[in-house]
């Protein structure tokens, strides 16, 4: 009885630790989901947010700049009307996918919501974003979502630098962008 009685501990305390492992894994999960865009894979707003309000703070107090681009994806509601919600979520996969691939490890790109990203580049004067986003901007209009015959699209590009508060760089990035818009899309345009 006594190896039995040994035996049954020993295999409570593993199913207990393996327990606990699961329940850690299921944690670690569910917070990465509550910070995940589930379409693209990028950060959401919350943490995008909340990762560049770090990174900014840091920005500070080292006395480095940091830039703000607000992206739009030129003509989405025609997209979703004329092609359909699947082909919509495929180009916003597709953009999610291209800004990745452009952008430096060190910048952070998230969904802020519908058919609009945000990238916060530290280390990045006006100049310097600027450029990034027209590379962003020529890569999307050579590269149509591969559907079909391949459906052309553009970006507008919103930029704004010289604030350390996201809600500010958002706000100019936000005013920029709807210039960009209103010059015939396309195209970008600097705070």
């Amino acid at each position: 009885t006594t190896l039995r009685a040994i035996a049954l501990h020993n295999q409570t305390v593993e199913d207990s630790f393996r327990r606990g492992h699961q329940l850690a894994e299921a944690k670690r999960v569910a917070e990465t989901q509550a910070r995940t865009d589930s379409l693209t894979g990028l950060v959401n707003r919350r943490a995008f947010t909340d990762t560049a309000e770090a990174l900014l703070r840091v920005a500070v107090r080292e006395g480095r700049s940091a830039t703000m681009m607000l992206i739009d994806i030129d003509d989405f509601k025609r997209i979703n009307d004329h092609h359909g919600h699947a082909t919509g979520d495929a180009a916003l996969l597709h953009v999610a996918r291209l800004l990745s691939e452009n952008l430096r490890a060190s910048d952070v790109c998230g969904r802020l919501g519908g058919d609009e990203f945000a990238v916060l580049l530290p280390n990045t004067d006006l100049a310097a974003a600027t450029d990034v986003a027209e590379k962003l901007r020529a890569s999307i209009a050579q590269r149509p979502l591969p559907t079909g015959d391949g459906l052309p699209m553009t970006l507008s590009i919103g930029v704004a630098g010289d604030a350390f508060d996201v809600e500010n760089l958002l706000n100019h990035a936000d005013a920029a962008m709807y210039r960009a818009k209103r010059g015939g899309k396309n195209r970008i345009a600097a705070a």
